[in-house]
């Protein structure tokens, strides 16, 4: 759905849907490297899109940029062992492919859960995001073992506990 209000508005979203295009063959498609950029562009709240093709253009090539550079993994990691949530936290989630979700999940401590809990509760896109993802790749991850299940029935706990906006 088209975002009603003002032809830049109508271009930054066809700009976002022309991304997920080149990236996947499929404009609605945005499980691609730049998924973050793409996702703001066309986000069905105003408030959290971009304000003009500039700022597009500016997060764009920092998402290229950040993509090459190695030690961004260390520091990200190190922010989500302590629990910390900001931008690139986000942009880094928004990032993750569905298997690299459940992965993340099951194999990290409580930090991994924790920055997924305040993503989610950005906005109901986010929330579906990982609620989809989960629901994608879990079983071909952790397989049929009931002990593999507990990251995902905690994690559920503490979706219900907090009671996403």
């Amino acid at each position: 759905m088209i975002p009603m209000g003002g032809t830049a508005c109508i271009r930054l979203y066809s700009l976002g849907r022309t991304l997920n295009f080149i990236m996947t063959s499929d404009p609605r498609d945005s499980h691609h490297a730049f998924r973050s950029v793409a996702e703001k562009a066309t986000n069905s709240d105003a408030s959290y899109r971009y304000a003009d093709a500039g700022q597009l253009s500016v997060f764009f090539e920092k998402s290229v940029e950040y993509e090459k550079r190695a030690e961004n993994k260390e520091r990200i990691n190190a922010k989500i062992s302590s629990g910390q949530y900001d931008e690139e936290i986000e942009s880094y989630l928004y990032n993750l492919s569905s298997e690299e979700i459940v992965r993340g999940m099951k194999n990290t401590g409580n930090g991994f859960a924790n920055v997924l809990l305040k993503f989610m509760n950005v906005d109901d896109n986010h929330a579906l995001h990982i609620i989809q993802s989960i629901d994608k790749e879990y079983q071909s991850v952790c397989g049929r073992v009931f002990e593999a299940y507990d990251p995902s029935a905690s994690f559920s706990r503490n979706i219900n506990n907090i009671g996403l906006r």
